[in-house]
């Protein structure tokens, strides 16, 4: 700080003051530059006794005057934001002060203890949070005084958002389960902004990851590749991720799809077998598991007609078959026809061939005698137009005689 000197200016007291009169005490108001060291002395000579003896020099009166209010900045041990249950506020004051306390702090959803003075100049104390919010801690002025008796100024405001949440993570998928395509694009959506999450900290059963890409400190991807046929699971585990104040993820839900790429087949069926008569027949659809999209119009049949198509469960249908009389009628269902729940359409189906038949088969007799004969008996012969079954010697009509030595010679004699 800057001096400055006084002196009393000197003057003559020999011819108007008396030695009685003599004065010893003087007074001066002194006004100091401020903030500087004020100096005041009396040179020699100034004053003299009644014997005419002029003073000696006085001492020198130094002050230091100091009108300035001393600062007071807050630090903390901790950035913001913070997940520990407490942290340490440092007061550092621009000078040495007194009468600063822990009664001095302001905190704002929190709460100072451990109150220690390091120095005359810098003072710690414990901050412990409401958790997370955000803790405010400030010192108002006049709560510590300098030497001179100057009280502090405010304070700066240490503001800190305590954090102590475990962000979440959410795992979702482009595509339903069961599916067919060779690859799906999963989501991963963090509650809040992360670092440190990269295609390691997935998790996949049954598949890989790959083509990992962060869109936000949020939201990341990655293509995940399925094995073929299996049910692929994907997670996240906790603490793969860590937020802004150093609280790693909780676990994720797990995303499981079922992959299918094998078109389901279909067996045609029926309820009569060839040949047969029947103006119509039952036709069964059996598919190796449930689809949409199977109509009437998906059914071949060549010879025929099909109708009245129905189902219960869309696995197992049925039609009616109507085939044009006499013929061989053919039912098939092409590939692609009917689709399952991945979107596979099904394989081409086996062809189901009847032959259809409602013409009666003719029966001519002829025998080994021509009319008239005398022998004993004579060998009848049952020519039918096609083979059957069921005749025997009871189904023959004999009218004065009898039949015997009944013999199948083939299906059809």
């Amino acid at each position: 700080k800057q001096k400055t000197a006084y002196e009393i200016p000197k003057r003559d007291w020999s011819s108007d003051v008396c030695s009685s009169d003599l004065g010893t005490v003087y007074t001066a108001t002194i006004t100091p530059t401020p903030n500087t060291v004020v100096s005041v002395s009396v040179a020699a000579n100034a004053g003299q006794d009644a014997a005419g003896n002029g003073n000696s020099v006085s001492n020198t009166l130094s002050l230091t005057h100091d009108n300035i209010a001393p600062t007071v900045a807050i630090t903390s041990n901790v950035s913001s934001p913070f997940n520990t249950a407490s942290f340490t506020a440092t007061f550092t004051f621009s000078e040495a002060v007194t009468g600063f306390d822990v009664t001095d702090i302001s905190v704002t959803n929190g709460a100072a203890s451990a109150f220690s003075a390091v120095s005359g100049t810098v003072y710690t104390a414990t901050i412990t949070p409401t958790p997370n919010t955000v803790v405010s801690v400030s010192v108002a002025a006049n709560a510590g005084q300098d030497a001179a008796g100057n009280g502090n100024s405010v304070s700066n405001t240490l503001s800190l958002t305590h954090d102590n949440i475990a962000p979440t993570v959410a795992i979702t998928g482009n595509v339903s389960s069961p599916f067919n395509a060779a690859s799906f694009t999963a989501t991963f959506t963090f509650s809040e902004g992360v670092t440190g999450f990269d295609a390691s900290d997935i998790t996949v059963t049954n598949g890989t990851a790959s083509a990992f890409n962060a869109t936000s400190s949020t939201v990341y991807t990655a293509t995940i590749t399925p094995t073929p046929n299996t049910v692929v699971s994907v997670s996240v585990a906790a603490n793969r991720a860590q937020d802004a104040a150093g609280n790693g993820n909780s676990v994720s839900n797990t995303l499981s799809i079922t992959h299918d790429n094998t078109p389901p087949t279909v067996a045609i069926t029926s309820n009569v077998s060839s040949p047969f008569n029947a103006a119509s027949f039952t036709a069964t659809f059996t598919f190796s598991e449930a689809v949409t999209g199977f109509a009437l119009g998906d059914i071949d049949v060549l010879n025929g007609a099909a109708s009245s198509l129905s189902t219960t469960d869309n696995i197992t249908y049925t039609a009616t078959i109507t085939p044009t009389p006499n013929t061989v009628v053919s039912v098939s269902v092409a590939a692609n026809a009917a689709q399952d729940a991945a979107g596979n359409g099904n394989s081409v189906s086996n062809t189901l061939s009847l032959t259809h038949d409602n013409i009666a088969p003719t029966v001519a007799i002829t025998s080994n005698v021509s009319s008239p004969f005398n022998t004993a008996s004579f060998t009848a012969t049952f020519t039918f137009s096609e083979g059957v079954t069921g005749f025997n010697a009871a189904d023959i009509t004999v009218t004065n005689g009898t039949a015997s030595a009944f013999n199948a010679t083939s299906s059809t004699v």
